[in-house]
Parts: C-alpha cells; structure tokens; sequence
C-alpha cells in the first residue's frame, strides 16, 4: 500500500544536515529505511574547519558558549551541548580551529579519545585575538592526583596556543595541574603541542611527582612539544614521567624557548624534571630559578640519547639555598656509542648552599662542551662539575672541553666514586677550557676524592695521561652576571669540534672557534 510520504535530499553545510522535504507517493517502508538513515547520519557528524567560543554570542553550530561545550561536542557520542547548542560531533573529518574570545573560563577541560584526528587533522584552541593573557581558562579542582585544569587522555594530534591556563588552588600539600597530558594505561596522547602559552599549578607542595606542575606528562606518548612557554607560581614547571618498559623509553620531547619564571616563591622546587625519555630537546630556554626553597634548578633522569640540551640560559641562586642540574643514569644503554650533548649554554649560579652547577651520577657517554659557567660560590662544598662514578660500567666516558669557567672560590670539578680509580675513570676528556680563578690562585681547582690541587700546572694529567695539556688559565670577565656573553676581545682558542658549528647567538663558529657558548 502506497502512502503520502516524504522524500529526502540531504545537503551538508557547515557540519549540519539540513533537509528539504518533497511529497511524493512512494511505499511506506522505503520512508522508514530513509527516516533510519538520515538519523544515523546525523548521529555521526563531526567537526571539520572554524569555530568560535564566545559567550556574548549565541549558542550555534558555529559557536560553544564556552570552552566545555566545545570538548564537550568533540568528544561525547551522545547527550546535550553544555550551552544547549546543535551537536556537532562527537569527532573529526578534517583540521579544527577554536577561536576564543577573550575572557576567563572556568570549569576542567577532558580532552578523551576523538576519532579522526591525524598529523593534518590537528585540533587547535587559541586566543582569537592572539594574546595568551587575554584568554584565562582556570579552575579550582577538588584534591584530586589526577586532574588537571587541561586534563588530555587519550586524544592525539591536539594544540593549545596562545591562551593562560591556571590552577586556582591554593595552599600547602595540595594537587593542582595545569595540563596533564596522561597516556598511562590504554591512553595515547601522541602529537600534543601546548605553544606561546602562560601556565601555572601551585606552589610549594609535595615533592617528586606530577601532581603540582604547570605540565605535566605522564606513560608512553610520542612528540610532545612545548614551545615558547611560560611557566609560572609551580612546583614543578614541567614534570615528564615517562615509561621504560623493555628499554623502550618514551620518545620525543621538545622543550624550545621557554621561560621559567622566578618570582619569590613561585619556584618552589623544580624548574623541570624529565624522567624516562629519548629523543629529547631541552634548547633557547630561559631558566630562572632565583626564588625560594632548597632544591635542583633541574632533573633529568633515566634518558636514552639522542638527547640535546643547548643555547638556554641558566640563573640559579639569589644567597638562597638551592642547587644545579643533577643528571643520573643518562645513557646507561649502549645506542651505538652516542653521545648526549651538552652545549652553548650559560650556567650562573649565584648562592651560598652545596652541591655543584652541573651533577653526573651514573652516566655515560655524555659531551659537556662550548659552556659558559660564572659561579659566585665561595664556599668548597659547591662545585662547578661533579662526577659520582661508583660504578665503571655506568659511569663513565663524560668529555668537557672548550668550557668558559669563572668561580669566585668553588672548586672547578669534583670527582667522587667508590676508589680513585673510578672516580677518574668517570672522565674520558677534560682539555681545553679556559679557567679563572677570581680570588685568588690559592683555590682549589680539582677535588678527586678528597685530594685537592689548587696548583695550574699541577692539572696536566692528573685525570689520565694528556688530560688539560691545553687548558688554559688566562683572565676574562662576562657582560654581566646576567649576561654571560663575553667583553669583547677577551677570548681564547679551543679546539674544533664537527656537529657545533654555531654558538649560543647563531653565529658560526670560526676554526679555532672561541672557547665557551660565546663566539668572539
């Protein structure tokens, strides 16, 4: 039996299916086989293109009325939007843009698995009018170790840009996380960028774990990249807690133009922590911790090569407690003989406290090379490097060469170990630096378990035969102690070195080049 029926035509206009209705008399079962597949695809929409969060404007396919609605549609499979808007997802079928009006947002954001997303179909929120504090997305969460004001867990390819994200909770042993990019368990989070972004957690809290950290990253994830940040009032500015299981360490961590606020009582502990990574790039940040509370300007623990740390400014100190970069059981895991690198970088450490600028326990294979170091230590128990070698099959083959080195009374190296032996054999290459003792020649320069040398020419095979035959000890003075680029003309040779062909600035290095980050 035929009935009076309706026909449909579907067009697809900026994610909605609209409908035209035409009568025409057709069976009534070709009408419901229609009905069914209309709403079926309506039911599987995604986002593809533009969208908008303003909360001034009204809630439309092409605008959330706040940043929840729009995860909200990219990532629930049924319900109703937040800001009672048409559904446009649940996922992608192309590249999505979000721009955010200007204005504070509240609520946790829960960034969960999205279908659809790839290398081209990214997702990206971002200050519409391109300024990261005109957009504040924050939250006061409960105390909880596993959330965070941006919570990413099992969503890939996802970019924030451009916009604040701040924790709102205050106070002593509490969790507060600015992003938590979570891959633990069946989680993937592959592909993740937060970029020219301002985040903050909260201060001075529990020590050695990701909950109180501006970043956080945690479990086995791929290419995470934070690039030109701001990180700010944290315990920790980045904490990457990776995964190591069957020596598979989590790869690809870029860390590039950062900077690390110190603000008195911001920097409560760690400017960052990385653990368990390979393929990592820490490169033209700016590390200031220069406030409060005794710990390490940085730990980088557990780290496969290739690894690079290059070009950052490093500030520590301010007469307060606190010391320098401590890295342990970097590179124990033959990859062909690599080797980490260390170099261009401009290490100032300016207290009174133990400890060393840079700490090696457990390492292998690593260049320390081309750095500017200006210590205002006075005291002995502060060193500029440190070697704790208790084990030779993991501690071994460190190379510093072509260093600037200026101490105002710390001794330039210590090397500690189980005997002598190990201890020098944490060294594999210590030659041609430059090194100035500001007080007086009487310093002490290297202390090998106890036994001090404070004479020049004493230094010349001390560690093994040939070692510091052409280090130099002649005077020369930074800018500033802010500023460790060289005064003009004051510069000696080292010797070349093939995969450093630039210097902290980017300026090409000349054959010799110039000893230190700094090329003259």
């Amino acid at each position: 039996m035929d009935a009076i029926s309706m026909r449909w035509r579907f067009c697809f206009t900026n994610s909605q299916y609209f409908l035209s209705l035409l009568f025409n008399r057709i069976p009534m079962k070709q009408v419901l086989l229609a009905t069914v597949i209309f709403f079926s695809l309506k039911s599987f929409a995604q986002l593809n293109g533009a969208y908008t969060v303003n909360a001034s404007l009204p809630a439309t396919s092409g605008n959330y009325q706040s940043i929840v609605a729009a995860v909200f549609d990219l990532t629930q499979t049924g319900g109703v939007r937040p800001d009672g808007g048409p559904r446009n997802g649940p996922n992608v079928s192309g590249p999505v843009v979000i721009n955010i009006a200007n204005g504070t947002y509240r609520g946790k954001l829960a960034l969960t698995t999205v279908v659809g997303t790839s290398a081209t179909n990214t997702i990206t929120f971002k200050s519409a009018s391109n300024t990261p504090t005109n957009v504040i997305i924050q939250d006061s969460m409960t105390n909880n170790a596993n959330n965070g004001i941006v919570q990413i867990s099992g969503c890939s390819n996802v970019i924030f840009q451009r916009v604040t994200i701040r924790s709102m909770v205050t106070g002593f042993n509490v969790f507060a996380t600015g992003v938590l990019i979570d891959s633990f368990g069946n989680n993937t989070c592959n592909n993740v960028k937060i970029l020219n972004c301002r985040v903050g957690s909260s201060w001075f809290v529990n020590t050695n774990t990701n909950q109180q950290a501006a970043i956080a990253v945690r479990g086995f994830q791929t290419n995470t990249v934070l690039n030109n940040d701001t990180f700010y009032n944290c315990a920790y500015g980045v904490f990457f807690d990776g995964n190591r299981g069957n020596n598979n360490y989590t790869p690809g961590l870029t860390i590039d133009s950062c900077y690390f606020a110190a603000v008195v009582g911001s920097d409560a502990f760690q400017p960052f922590r990385i653990n368990y990574a390979r393929d990592v790039k820490i490169r033209y940040n700016v590390v200031n911790k220069s406030g409060c509370c005794a710990d390490l300007l940085g730990t980088i623990f557990g780290i496969r090569v290739p690894f690079e740390l290059s070009n950052n400014k490093f500030f520590f100190g301010n007469n307060t407690a606190g010391r320098g970069l401590d890295i342990d059981s970097m590179n124990t895991i033959n990859d062909g003989g690599e080797y980490a690198q260390i170099f261009n970088n401009f290490f100032h450490a300016n207290y009174n406290g133990s400890g060393a600028m840079i700490r090696f326990a457990r390492s292998a294979r690593v260049n320390v090379m081309f750095n500017s170091f200006n210590s205002l230590n006075s005291t002995n128990n502060f060193r500029v490097w440190e070697t704790n070698a208790t084990d030779p099959n993991y501690h071994r083959d460190i190379q510093f060469v072509n260093n600037m080195v200026l101490t105002n009374g710390a001794p330039v190296l210590y090397m500690g170990g189980s005997n002598v032996t190990t201890a020098k054999g944490a060294v594999s290459r210590i030659n041609f630096n430059n090194i100035h003792r500001g007080t007086s020649s009487s310093q002490i320069l290297y202390d090998i378990l106890g036994t001090q040398t404070t004479a020049a020419g004493a230094l010349q095979g001390l560690v093994y035969s040939g070692s510091d035959s052409s280090t130099t000890f002649g005077p020369f003075a930074f800018q500033s102690a802010s500023n460790l680029h060289l005064v003009s003309n004051e510069c000696f040779w080292g010797t070349p070195i093939s995969h450093i062909t630039k210097d902290i600035d980017g300026q090409t290095r000349s054959n010799p080049p110039t000893i230190g980050a700094d090329e003259i």
